[in-house]
């Protein structure tokens, strides 16, 4: 995403929307692994319904690399 958004001259129109969607792809990944389970928790509570929680294994400095990510691409 940082090199479509350097090629596109930003800060055009087409710049911010790399940017919304490369932010949008990075939290999302970071919601995913911080806070699934918490998620379907409160969803079966709510629901009644017995989801099974995935084993999902927490990356290492997760939240470090895609602040980073971030960073990078507002910088871009």
């Amino acid at each position: 995403m940082g090199s479509l958004i350097s090629k596109s001259k930003p800060p055009s129109k087409k710049a911010k929307i790399f940017l919304i969607i490369g932010v949008s792809i990075d939290l999302l990944s970071i919601a995913y692994y911080k806070y699934t389970p918490f998620i379907i928790s409160i969803f079966n509570d709510v629901t009644q319904v017995n989801i099974s929680t995935p084993n999902i294994i927490l990356p290492l400095a997760i939240s470090f690399y895609t602040f980073t990510q971030i960073a990078y691409l507002v910088d871009a």
